[in-house]
């Protein structure tokens, strides 16, 4: 009796091979993982597996939901099997999940997560990964992963993953708000990330397809190089140098934040992004850089340099190398370290001043690498810049630069007529 094609059709091709091959050899020594055990019942000799304590529901009765019954010759063939999968160093309670994924208790969704979140944090720890999307995946494994919870992870398949994105859709937030399309996006990447890493794990498990809600893509507000210059004028000489850094040399406000002292080279002219110094605290940790080679080494504009040979004197240089490079002249702490709400109300006010409108961010970075994109900057040059690992993402200020164009020419013919 071979088993249905559809069952083998759920299995890895190797976990397949091994399996068919063990069946067809009929009468193979086993018993290095468990044993062939029988029973008499009603219908007549009943034939199951026995792990011992090896296994946490010790027997097992079937291949995938088909009974051995009266076979001995499948019971015999799973067990080969399993001790062939064993002994190429997969761990018993893997092989029993794929072979048995309703007995197989220890591959529970949830069970899954929460190793999937130790070994994640474990990362986070060593750099590789940013606390913050540890923070999400946590959150979203208290909240709308729960629904997985009891579940087998070869239950994941196109149809549930359709109904869990169904259920997204329909869930609502503690306000009473529905989710929103991007925080849908999020979840069920976040989703697909853990079933890659579980895949690693149970090989025969394979990923379903995923449908994402489609997002709408928000154009930020830019500025024009004139209008960014009546904010910078707007704010005052000594708190202006850490927005000089984020406008002048595509230096993020969380990176901004946290450069010491002795990242800044005078005789270079250069100012150093190193690994660790992007600054939004999760838990008390210091996030790091997307990727762990993610460094770089930025140029100092004459404007941002003068402002630093003025502000940053030789003695701080020399005794304060770990100090921050940008102060906050008015902040209340100690090491008068910027503050994120500090830098946003300067900005804000700044802003209000000129007669501009654009957030901290849009009106720094973004604007820079649409006035880049506009002059005919290469791609890549920007994204070396900006310190994108990924030159797709230069794309975005494209979009910008084209909305920014059109506008202007709107403007223009609109005042011609």
């Amino acid at each position: 009796m071979i088993p249905r094609a559809d069952a083998f059709a759920a299995l890895s091709d190797p976990l397949r091979a091994v399996l068919l091959q063990a069946i067809v050899e009929g009468s193979i020594q086993v018993g290095s993982v468990g044993h062939v055990r029988r029973r008499r019942g009603a219908s007549g000799e009943l034939f199951y597996l026995d792990f011992g304590r090896s296994w946490g529901p010790r027997y097992l009765r079937s291949f995938r939901g088909i009974p051995f019954g009266d076979n001995r010759e499948l019971a015999q063939g799973v067990l080969h099997a399993v001790e062939k999968m064993v002994q190429a160093g997969r761990p018993l309670a893997d092989v029993l999940a794929e072979l048995a994924p309703e007995s197989a208790d220890g591959a529970t969704v949830d069970t899954l997560l929460e190793e999937w979140l130790e070994h994640f944090e474990r990362l986070v720890r060593v750099g590789q990964r940013q606390p913050r999307t540890l923070a999400a995946y946590r959150r979203w494994a208290r909240r709308e992963f729960t629904w997985w919870q009891g579940q087998s992870l070869f239950s994941v398949t196109d149809a549930t993953v359709e109904d869990f994105a169904l259920h997204l859709a329909e869930l609502a937030q503690p306000n009473g708000r529905p989710l929103s399309a991007k925080t849908q996006r999020g979840v069920l990447l976040g989703f697909r990330a853990f079933l890659s890493w579980a895949k690693k794990r149970r090989p025969g498990f394979q990923i379903p397809t995923f449908e994402l809600p489609e997002v709408e893509s928000r154009v930020p507000v830019t500025l024009t190089a004139n209008q960014q210059l009546a904010v910078l004028e707007a704010i005052s000489e000594e708190e202006r140098g850490v927005f000089l850094a984020l406008s002048t040399c595509g230096i993020r406000p969380s990176e901004a934040r946290v450069i010491r002292v002795s990242c800044w080279s005078p005789e270079a002219k250069t100012i150093r992004i190193v690994e660790g110094a992007k600054d939004d605290r999760i838990d008390g940790l210091v996030r790091g850089p997307k990727r762990a080679s993610q460094k770089r080494v930025v140029p100092a504009m004459p404007v941002l340099q003068g402002w630093l040979e003025e502000h940053v004197p030789e003695h701080r240089r020399r005794w304060e190398p770990e100090g921050w490079l940008f102060q906050n002249p008015k902040a209340v702490n100690e090491t008068r370290q910027w503050g994120k709400g500090a830098l946003h109300k300067i900005w804000n006010a700044a802003c209000r001043q000129a007669g501009a409108q654009a957030s901290l961010y849009e009106g720094t970075k973004h604007t820079l690498g649409t006035l880049l994109k506009n002059l005919g900057v290469d791609d890549r040059d920007i994204a070396t810049i900006f310190g994108h690992g990924d030159i797709r993402s230069v794309a975005h200020y494209a979009k910008i630069a084209e909305t920014s164009t059109r506008a202007t020419l709107e403007r223009l013919h609109g005042e011609d007529r």
